[in-house]
């Protein structure tokens, strides 16, 4: 007979907490963060770490849009561009859960740089014929009317919470256009296709959200809040 003990699979509590500290700071549990509410009430603080990265991408897509003008055509460095702008809205988001670093600005600014990111590059896009003309289209309204609901939200006292599918598009989305401005193929169209849909839906939950919540839902449990900083992106 084996006197040998089994080891046991359940995972220490060191090894749980370090799992629990990954998942935050990769975004993925969202829980022990500020909610959207929380940072809407509190202070402006314009000169936080994370601020500063979105202050660096809005500077960065003024320059995405005078290259697309300038060049006119695919360009390794146009997509280069936009994929480091793009890529920056994680940095943000990281830099605000390594620092604690959670602003009424960066809530209201991270999600203004990401709409008006895929604005551009839709456009651009649109412009030289890069992508069909219908998921482009379907593209800047689903942006647009993000932006107004933005809008009511805030009136409300309200934030959008990003949800699954929205997470989702942001990758397909931007991939695609980043794609698309490097050079011709179908598999930028087929990621597009796969952003928009997300994104869509994306956006009809963000309105059935905002209809079952009150007005102002400051008073709210933390424990039934999720985390906030990419509360606003890109989905």
């Amino acid at each position: 007979m084996d006197d040998r003990s089994t080891p046991d699979p359940t995972p220490s509590p060191e090894r749980r907490r370090a799992r629990r500290g990954f998942r935050v700071l990769a975004g993925i549990d969202r829980r022990p963060l500020p909610s959207p509410e929380e940072i809407a009430a509190g202070p402006l603080r314009p000169l936080t770490l994370p601020n500063l990265v979105d202050y660096a991408r809005f500077v960065a897509l003024g320059a995405f849009i005078a290259l697309a003008v300038e060049v006119g055509h695919r360009s390794a460095g146009l997509a280069l561009l936009f994929a480091a702008i793009a890529a920056a809205d994680y940095l943000d988001g990281l830099l605000a859960r390594l620092t604690g670093q959670f602003s009424r600005l960066g809530l209201l600014l991270d999600p203004l740089v990401d709409r008006l990111l895929a604005l551009a590059g839709a456009g651009v896009c649109l412009a030289y014929g890069f992508l069909p003309e219908p998921l482009l289209l379907a593209l800047v309204a689903r942006e647009l009317v993000t932006l107004a609901l933005a809008r009511v939200a805030l009136a409300r006292g309200q934030a959008l919470r990003i949800n699954w599918p929205g997470r989702i598009a942001v990758a397909f989305v931007f991939a695609a256009l980043a794609g698309a401005l490097w050079q011709e193929s179908a598999l930028w169209v087929v990621l597009l296709a796969i952003g928009v849909a997300n994104s869509l839906a994306a956006t009809t939950l963000y309105v059935l959200d905002g209809l079952r919540r009150p007005s102002s839902s400051r008073g709210q449990r933390r424990d039934d809040k999720p985390g906030a900083e990419e509360a606003s992106s890109f989905g």
